[in-house]
């Protein structure tokens, strides 16, 4: 178990480093560890080794995992585990979690996607050290996960732009973009616009206000999930989870 659980660590180290070399040698050293496990009849170690196999390849690969329920399900699961069976600052734990968080952001679960990579930062952070490999990348994740995008026209096409603030009292926006692929921020303008003029993206944390028929959600939280392109209508799914999702226009949210 001590050689398996090496090879995981090894793995953890590898893939944090956010290349996509280490991914490659993340994936030959979760390998080795999902057959150590197979060996000992180590259940979890083996479903966690190709949990992380298959996240180690599509990062090496430059591909990405099918983020569906079942996807979801599964990694939460593994998460559990981990959690469970080595404590919250194992390696295992914190990948996972990172891995989880990851997975739910690009779900447009924004908000569950924040609490649970700033929970695995900090504990990364508290237990390892802020230098340590998997902190960063937790720390790297959190930040990311905190930028916000909005679409506007620009030079009579639809741009996205990276929404860095509001001003007198959210009537206007500061974005800075257009943003290209790849990103290259030095290329980059910042530009105050009105708030009437963004759209914002899926995923975007809002808060419901000036609603006169279903006034019990004014100053609910919640994400956008989806968006019905023909009534501009976005489906937001509340953070109180006894409250039904609930399609609106952008003007009742903040």
């Amino acid at each position: 178990q001590i050689e398996a659980d090496t090879f995981s660590n090894l793995g953890c180290i590898s893939l944090a480093e956010g290349t996509k070399g280490g991914a490659k040698t993340a994936v030959e050293y979760f390998e080795k560890f999902r057959d150590l496990s197979i060996a000992i009849s180590n259940a979890n170690g083996v479903n966690a080794a190709e949990a992380n196999i298959a996240i180690a390849k599509s990062k090496h690969e430059g591909s990405s995992i099918v983020h569906n329920g079942e996807v979801l399900e599964n990694l939460q699961k593994l998460y559990e585990r981990m959690t469970g069976e080595f404590g919250e600052g194992s390696p295992h734990s914190i990948l996972a979690g990172v891995n989880l968080g990851n997975t739910l952001h690009a779900a447009n679960r924004v908000i569950e996607a924040e609490r649970l990579l700033t929970k695995a930062a900090a504990t990364s952070k508290r237990v390892h050290g802020p230098d340590h490999r998997l902190t960063k990348m937790a720390a790297s994740n959190v930040r990311s996960s905190k930028v916000r995008y909005v679409r506007m026209i620009y030079q009579h096409k639809w741009e996205y732009f990276q929404a860095l603030r509001y001003k007198e009292d959210r009537e206007e926006c500061v974005v800075q973009g257009p943003i290209a692929t790849p990103r290259n921020i030095k290329d980059e303008k910042t530009f105050t616009v009105s708030s009437e003029d963004i759209w914002l993206s899926l995923g975007t944390p809002v808060v419901c206000h000036g609603l006169i028929i279903f006034t019990h959600l004014n100053g609910k939280i919640g994400d956008l999930r989806s968006c019905e392109g023909a009534s501009g209508l976005f489906k937001v799914h509340f953070e109180d989870t006894d409250l039904d999702p609930c399609p609106m226009k952008q003007e009742f949210m903040r």
